[in-house]
C-alpha cells in the first residue's frame, strides 16, 4: 500500500501515555480507550518489528473470547485506529497487520536507536518514565506478562544508558553531571551493586570522596526503604576503604585538592582525563568481559604517561564487580631469571585467592617450584620445560575463575623475565570461556625488554580479544582540565590559558610532570609568578623558563621533604642508598630508627607520594625521588659512610639482588681491584642463572670499579657484554 502524505503522529509510551497529531492535539478519545491503545503500543514496539499474526494478536488481547468474535474485535480495533490517527497509519496484509513507521513515530523506537548508537543522553531525554505507564488491560494475561518483561527490560537498558553517561561524566571530570546522571540510574535499578560499586570507586579515585560517601548513603537509604534489604558486604567494604582513606584534616568534606598548611601535604590525584575514546575502549572491554573471557589489556606508553593510573582503574573495575586482581611490578633491580616474574605473583597472592587450592594437584605441585609457602601444601615438581608451567598456571586460573572473575597484572612488564610472559599468553590463548584478564603495561623504548612481549602483543586482538591502548602525550585541552582541576588558585581564564600551555609545554604532554609540577606551585609563589607571566607577551613558549623542568621536579621533592620529621628524613636518606624498591632490614640497619619509627615514617611517606605499596612491598614512586634525596639531603662523607654501612650489610646476603647492589655501592665508595674481581663475580653468577638486567648492572658496576683506564680489566667487560649481547 503507497502512503499519502499524511503528518506524522507521535506516539509515547515512555512515561504518561500520549498521541499527538502534527499540531501537537492530544487524541484523548483514543488515550480513553486502554485495548486500543495497549494493540496500538504492542504493535509500535513489539519486537521484532514489522508485521504481527491476527491470531498472535487475539491470543494477547481477546483470549477469553469465541475466535469469530475476536476476530471481529480486532477488525473493528484496527478500524478504530485509522479513524483516530490516519487511514495509513496501520497497514494489513492478508493475516497480517503491522504499523506504519512512516506516518507514526514511537519514543520507544527513538530510544533504542540512540541506545544503539550510544546517544546516551539522547536516550535518557526520550526516557520519562515506565513503559506504558498506568496502563491495565483487563483479562488479558498473555498482554499483562509481555508489558512486564517489556518495562523491565527498557528500564533496564535505560539505567545501563545512565550509567555509562555517568561513567562518560566522570571521564571528562565532569563531577556534578557524573553524580546527578548516576543518582538518575540508581533510581532506575536501585539493586545493581557492581554498577553501584564501580561509580562510588571512581568518584573517590577523581578527588571526591564526601560525594562516594554522599552516594553510598542514599544507596543505602532507599535499599532500605524499598525493599528492607542491606547493601551487599562487598559494596560496604568499598566504602569502608574510602572512610579510611580520609586524613585527619577532612573529616566529612571533599578532600583538598592542594597543600593547606606548610607542615602538611595531601597529595590528591587529578580526574583521568583526555583520551576518552581509548578509555572507553578499555574500560568497555573490562566491563563486559567479568562474565567472560579471557581478555586483555595492553598499555604502552614512555614513563610518566599514566600506565599505571589505567591499570589501577582496571583493576578497581574488576574488583567492583567482584572479581579479584594479583599484581606485580617488576624493577629493575629484580632478579630477572626464567619465571622471576610468576613467582612474584605467585607470592603476591595468586594462591591464596578463592578457588586456588581446588587446583589438581600435580599443577599445584609444578608451581610449588616458584613459591615456598605453596611447597608446604603440594609436594615441588621438576619443571622440565615452560609448556608445563603453563599448563599447570591455566590449570590453577580455571579453578579461581570458577568462583569469580580474576585478573593477573604486570606493570613495567618490559622489566619482567620472558618465560613468564611467554606463559601468560599461552595461558589467555588456553582459557576460554573464563573470565580472565591479562593486563600488561610496558614502556617501548625500554631495549632490553623480552621479545616475549612483542609476541604477546602481537596477539591481543588476533588470538585473543583484548585491545592495545598506546598512551600518547596529553593534547593542550586535556591538559588544561589537570591545571583547571589542580590549580584553583589561577582564577582568571586568560592565565589558565597562559598556565595550561606553559605546563603543556614544559612538560611535554607527560601528566606524571604535569601533576609533579602542579603540586609544587601551591608552596612556590615565585615560580608561580614565572610560570603565568613566562615567557614575554612578544616572545613564543618555546622560550626556556629561567629553570629547567628537571630542576622543578627536584626542587619539589625538595620542598615536601622540607616538612618531614627529622626521623622520617633519615629514614628517606637510608631508603636512598638501597634500589627502588625498599629494604626494610637495610633502612633499620642505616638510619637506626625502631621498628614503629620506620612504620610511621613509611606510612606517612606513601601518604605523601614519595613511595608506593603494591600488597608485598614499598617502592620509590619514581627514580628522581631518589636521586634527589640522595643529592640533597646527604653531604658528599655521608654518602660515602652510608654506602660503606650499607655494603658491609648486604655482605651477609647472599641472594643476587643484594650482591648486586653491595657491587654497585662498593664501586662508588671504595673502587679497585677487589671491588671490581666481585662485580665480575656476580656478573657471571647472573650470566648463569640468565639474569640479564642484574648483569648489566654488574657489569656497570665493575667498569666503574675497574677503572676504564685499565685495559686488561675493561677487556674482560666486554668479553662478559659479548656473552650478553650473544643471547639477546
Amino acid at each position: 500500500m503507497e502512503t499519502s502524505d499524511a503528518p506524522d503522529i507521535a506516539i509515547r509510551l515512555l512515561g504518561p501515555l500520549s498521541v499527538r497529531d502534527d499540531e501537537g492535539r492530544e487524541l484523548d478519545a483514543l488515550l480513553r480507550r486502554p485495548k486500543r491503545v495497549a494493540l496500538l503500543a504492542y504493535l509500535a514496539a513489539a519486537f521484532p518489528r514489522g508485521f504481527h499474526r491476527r491470531d498472535t494478536l487475539i491470543g494477547l488481547f481477546w483470549p477469553e473470547t469465541n475466535h469469530e468474535q475476536a476476530r471481529h474485535a480486532l477488525s473493528q480495533a484496527i478500524h478504530v485506529l485509522r479513524n483516530e490517527l490516519s487511514e495509513e497509519a496501520i497497514l494489513t496484509r492478508g493475516e497480517d497487520v503491522a504499523l506504519n513507521d512512516t506516518v507514526l513515530c514511537c519514543d520507544v523506537t527513538a530510544f533504542e536507536a540512540a541506545i544503539e548508537k550510544s546517544q546516551f543522553e539522547s536516550a535518557l531525554a526520550l526516557y520519562r518514565g515506565d513503559f506504558l505507564s498506568g496502563c491495565f488491560v483487563s483479562h488479558a494475561p498473555e498482554f499483562e506478562r509481555w508489558l512486564e518483561d517489556e518495562r523491565a527490560r527498557l528500564t533496564q537498558a535505560a539505567a545501563e544508558a545512565a550509567w555509562a553517561l555517568a561513567r562518560l561524566h566522570l571521564h571528562r571530570g565532569e563531577l556534578v553531571e557524573a553524580e546527578r546522571t548516576a543518582q538518575r540510574a540508581l533510581v532506575l535499578a536501585s539493586t545493581d551493586e557492581s554498577e553501584i560499586r564501580r561509580f562510588i570507586e571512581a568518584l573517590s579515585e577523581n578527588g571526591d570522596r564526601a560525594a562516594a560517601i554522599r552516594f553510598f548513603d542514599r544507596f543505602r537509604e532507599r535499599l532500605q526503604t524499598e525493599y528492607d534489604l542491606e547493601p551487599d558486604p562487598k559494596t560496604q567494604h568499598v566504602v569502608e576503604q574510602i572512610r579510611a582513606r580520609r586524613t585527619p584534616s577532612d573529616p566529612a568534606a571533599p578532600p583538598s585538592r592542594h597543600v593547606s598548611s606548610t607542615t602538611e601535604l595531601h597529595i590528591v590525584e587529578p580526574p583521568l582525563v583526555g583520551r576518552h575514546q581509548l578509555h572507553d575502549r578499555v574500560f568497555s572491554l573490562i566491563d563486559g568481559g567479568m562474565h567472560s573471557g579471557p581478555h586483555c589489556v595492553f598499555v604502552v606508553g614512555s614513563t610518566g604517561m599514566g600506565k599505571t593510573r589505567i591499570l589501577d582503574e582496571c583493576g578497581q573495575r574488576i574488583a567492583s564487580g567482584g572479581g579479584v586482581t594479583v599484581v606485580a611490578r617488576p624493577l629493575a633491580s629484580d632478579h630477572d631469571a626464567p619465571f622471576s616474574t610468576l613467582r612474584m605473583l605467585l607470592r603476591g597472592g595468586l594462591t591464596a585467592v578463592p578457588g586456588a587450592m581446588a587446583t589438581e594437584p600435580r599443577a599445584l605441585g609444578t608451581l610449588a617450584c616458584f613459591d615456598a609457602v605453596l611447597a608446604d601444601r603440594a609436594p615441588p615438581i621438576e619443571v622440565s620445560n615452560s609448556t608445563d608451567v603453563a599448563s599447570a598456571l591455566v590449570s590453577l586460573l580455571r579453578e579461581v575463575g570458577s568462583e569469580q572473575p580474576i585478573a593477573v597484572t604486570v606493570d613495567d612488564a618490559n622489566l619482567a623475565d620472558g618465560p613468564t610472559i611467554e606463559t601468560l599468553g599461552a595461558a589467555t590463548t588456553l582459557l576460554r570461556e573464563v573470565p580472565f584478564f591479562l593486563l600488561l603495561a610496558a614502556d617501548p623504548t625500554d631495549k632490553g625488554a623480552p621479545t616475549a612481549l612483542t609476541r604477546v602483543r602481537s596477539r591481543v586482538g588476533r588470538d585473543f580479544h583484548g585491545v592495545t591502548a598506546r598512551l600518547d602525550p596529553l593534547e593542550l585541552d586535556d591538559m588544561r582540565q589537570i591545571v583547571e582541576y589542580m590549580a584553583p588558585w589561577c582564577s582568571s581564564v586568560e592565565d589558565l590559558d597562559r598556565l595550561s600551555r606553559r605546563i603543556q609545554y614544559e612538560a611535554a604532554g607527560s601528566p606524571f610532570l604535569a601533576t609533579t609540577l602542579l603540586r609544587h606551585l601551591e608552596s612556590a609563589p615565585t615560580i608561580k609568578e614565572d610560570l603565568l607571566t613566562w615567557p614575554a607577551r612578544d616572545s613564543t613558549y618555546e622560550s626556556p623558563l629561567p629553570i629547567s623542568v628537571p630542576d622543578l621536579v627536584r626542587v619539589s621533592v625538595v620542598a615536601r621533604v622540607g616538612g618531614l620529621g627529622e626521623e622520617t628524613i633519615n629514614v628517606l636518606r637510608a631508603s636512598s642508598m638501597g634500589s627502588l624498591a625498599l629494604d626494610p632490614q637495610l633502612i633499620t640497619a642505616l638510619s637506626k630508627v625502631s621498628d614503629s619509627v620506620l612504620e610511621a615514617s613509611l606510612d606517612e611517606l606513601e601518604r605523601l607520594g614519595f613511595i608506593r605499596y603494591n600488597g608485598r612491598r614499598y617502592a620509590f614512586t619514581a627514580p628522581v625521588i631518589k636521586e634527589t634525596v640522595s643529592a640533597e639531603y646527604l653531604t658528599h662523607g655521608q654518602r660515602q659512610r652510608l654506602r660503606r654501612c650499607a655494603a658491609s650489610f648486604l655482605a651477609t646476603r647472599d641472594d643476587l639482588e643484594s650482591r648486586v647492589l653491595r657491587v654497585e655501592l662498593l664501586a662508588r665508595s671504595d673502587p679497585g681491584k677487589d671491588s671490581f674481581a666481585e662485580a665480575m663475580a656476580v656478573a657471571q653468577d647472573a650470566l648463569s642463572a640468565a639474569a640479564d638486567r642484574t648483569a648489566r648492572r654488574a657489569l656497570a658496576a665493575a667498569e666503574r670499579a675497574g677503572g676504564v683506564d685499565n685495559a686488561k680489566r675493561m677487556a674482560l667487560v666486554a668479553e662478559a657484554r659479548s656473552r650478553l649481547g650473544s643471547r639477546e
